[in-house]
């Protein structure tokens, strides 16, 4: 199933009260190329609750190059090692901890700095519900040095949005 901008945004509508939404900051698109490196995520849940899905300390990194092509991966800081050191050969434990803990993806990002928000069409991720979901975020601080966005499609269920900020790498 294809998710479009539209979608995603009348899911916010329906979801959220009035006055809740995410304040866009409009930018120049080119400000938004390059590599960002997470700094904190959080899902915060339509009764409010904060879950930090990969710690309290993130790692991970989001490239998006000019011509549109982005990269994205976070992951909790203490991923346990996995026993047999096969990744073919995980216990349930060990699988359930790996796949709840880090989330990898890669696809397009559109960028739209007049309003405010860039979509990203995941080609592919380790989450493979995400394979070809369209996934608008609002920026909320665009700077030099620091990007924090909301992303109002997650997996955490409807009304929840995921939080990010992110420092310039590169």
């Amino acid at each position: 199933m294809k998710w479009t901008i539209a979608t995603v945004f009348l899911m916010g509508a329906l979801t959220a009260q009035a006055g809740e939404g995410p304040t866009p900051q409009p930018f120049h698109n080119g400000d938004l190329v390059g590599a960002w490196k997470y700094v904190e995520a959080y899902t915060e849940l339509s009764d409010g609750t904060k879950i930090d899905q990969f710690g309290p300390n993130p790692l991970g990194v989001f490239i998006i190059l000019a011509n549109g092509v982005c990269s994205h991966i976070v992951m909790e800081p203490n991923l346990p090692a996995v026993k047999s050191g096969l990744l073919k050969h995980l216990t349930a434990d060990e699988a359930m901890h790996l796949a709840t803990g880090s989330l990898a993806w890669y696809g397009t990002c559109k960028m739209d700095g007049e309003s405010g928000t860039f979509t990203a069409t995941i080609e592919h991720s380790d989450f493979p519900n995400f394979d070809g979901v369209e996934q608008t975020r609002v920026v909320t601080t665009l700077t030099r040095e620091t990007l924090q966005y909301v992303n109002p499609l997650t997996t955490s269920g409807h009304g929840a949005k995921v939080f990010a900020v992110l420092r310039r790498i590169w």
